[in-house]
């Protein structure tokens, strides 16, 4: 009885399936013919989102990762990071999921960190009281503000997610997107650098940038200037790196070698002096977890060697095409009279107010010091007011939306140092015993690249984050797969939680 009254469920279904598809035939027909894209694509995001709600199983977290890889916006009368949208759409079928009580939606781990706690109400509390204070206020800028905010709190509402139902088996193909995303995204950097001129650039003040734009999907990526190449390099090279670890075939290794002289050379052309040095930061890094005395001796002769030689000859420097003279230059301190130097001396200077606005905002009262300043939405009266400089107006921009391209002073300035105690003592908890666990078996495996990703990236946002960097976001997600596979790895080992 039970088997044929499944049979009948099966053919009632199909029987649906089958009515409903030949109405959406027809209606694709009619559509196409009177040239209504957008009808065809909307029908598509909801078939797609359908079948991905219903087929995605443990597998909801896996876009996340790629979206955070791929970077980018789609306009809908306003930005919507890619990023953001991705965090809806994986959480849809796991609510779906837990909803409906199904395996795939069981609860994994059950005691979610006190520290993760705290932050978490911390951030999304002054969240609401800023935005509060702004409507009272009549600042209004209730979007741009959340945008902001949102900035921050991303990686707790994954965090909260992932540690409960997420399963950590499918780190490896999490990886593997997440390296071909990067692959992607550096190529086509270097397609749009090249295509623009980036080594043809006579002018120092010359701008590698364009907006790419997708039409229909309204999608613009994040590849259409030099400065892209900046952040991909490092990342890409980061996986590179630790998959030449534990390779054992010559060919693998000798790949992602090459990919990672490509990022060496990509980060050069990104034109970014702290992100050249964080490149640098990573090989020394690398070369500490993986115990390699060659490769740091020969690293530490080759650097050495053209730290010396760029500091007896600066003006070689002016050789390089002109991204690669700005990386380069933060490193020449012999001579302040190079032409990329004078070239970049308002960038620096406003880099140097930024970071006299944020201290300035931070320590501006007591309650400042404590909580910060919270955000304020963008001033578009000041904006175009041209009887101030440009430095100016930029400057005080980023202390009203707290962008201040510094991770120290974004901290403390918009969270105060409270919230910058709350961050310091999360990054601790997400890296201290995995960083033990890597140097003592070095990189062996998909977990252990977790690790090496995790533990750099949050390394790297410390030692830099008074001249670079914004809230450690990405970085607490790495951090986030990287702890939660270091716990499950100690449960199936029978040691217990940490």
């Amino acid at each position: 009885m039970s088997s044929g009254s499944d049979i009948s469920v099966t053919k009632l279904i199909g029987a649906c399936v089958f009515i409903i598809g030949l109405f959406v035939a027809v209606y694709l027909g009619i559509t196409l013919s009177d040239h209504r894209y957008l009808n065809i694509i909307g029908i598509l995001l909801i078939v797609v989102g359908g079948v991905w709600v219903i087929l995605a199983g443990d597998r909801w977290w896996i876009p996340f990762i790629v979206a955070v890889s791929m970077g980018g916006a789609f306009y809908v009368g306003f930005k919507l990071y890619v990023h953001e949208l991705m965090l809806a759409v994986c959480l849809l079928p796991l609510i779906a999921n837990v909803a409906l009580k199904k395996e795939s939606a069981m609860l994994l781990r059950t005691r979610i960190p006190p520290s993760i706690i705290l932050i978490a109400f911390y951030i999304f509390a002054h969240w609401f009281i800023c935005v509060a204070y702004n409507k009272i206020s009549d600042y209004g800028g209730v979007g741009q503000v959340s945008r902001q905010y949102m900035n921050a709190g991303w990686p707790f509402i994954l965090f909260f997610a992932f540690y409960l139902f997420g399963k950590t088996k499918y780190l490896k193909t999490a990886l593997i997107l997440m390296f071909v995303t990067y692959m992607l995204r550096f190529a086509a950097g270097i397609y749009f650098f090249v295509q623009q001129g980036g080594f043809d650039s006579t002018n120092i003040f010359t701008e590698v940038r364009q907006t790419v734009y997708i039409p229909l999907i309204n999608y613009i990526p994040k590849v259409g200037n030099a400065d892209d190449l900046r952040i991909t390099s490092i990342s890409l090279a980061s996986i590179a790196m630790a998959y030449f670890s534990f390779s054992k075939n010559f060919f693998s290794k000798l790949f992602s070698f090459m990919i990672v002289s490509a990022c060496f050379v990509g980060c050069l052309l990104g034109g970014g002096r702290a992100a050249l040095l964080i490149f640098l930061i990573l090989v020394l890094y690398w070369n500490f977890i993986t115990k390699n005395v060659p490769f740091l001796i020969l690293s530490g002769v080759i650097g050495g060697s053209a730290l010396v030689y760029i500091n007896l000859d600066p003006y070689s420097i002016e050789a390089l095409p002109d991204k690669m003279q700005r990386a380069v230059s933060a490193f020449v301190v012999t001579e302040d009279n190079l032409s990329i130097k004078r070239g970049i001396s308002q960038s620096d200077e406003f880099h140097k107010r930024l970071r006299e606005e944020g201290w300035e905002r931070a320590t501006e009262n007591f309650a400042s010091i404590l909580f910060g300043h919270g955000i304020r939405p963008f001033d578009e009266t000041a904006w175009f007011d041209q009887t101030r400089d440009d430095v100016t107006k930029k400057s005080e921009q980023a202390k009203l939306t707290g962008r201040y391209e510094k991770g120290f002073f974004t901290v403390v300035a918009t969270l105060g140092f409270v919230g910058f105690a709350l961050y310091l003592n999360i990054l601790r908890y997400l890296i201290w015993d995995i960083i033990k666990s890597l140097w003592r078996n070095n990189i062996r495996d998909t977990q252990h690249i977790f690790y090496f990703l995790a533990t750099f990236s949050i390394i790297s946002w410390l030692i830099t984050m008074f001249i670079t960097g914004g809230f450690p976001s990405e970085e607490i997600m790495l951090g986030l797969f990287a702890r939660v596979a270091f716990e499950d790895s100690r449960r199936a080992k029978g040691l217990g939680d940490v």
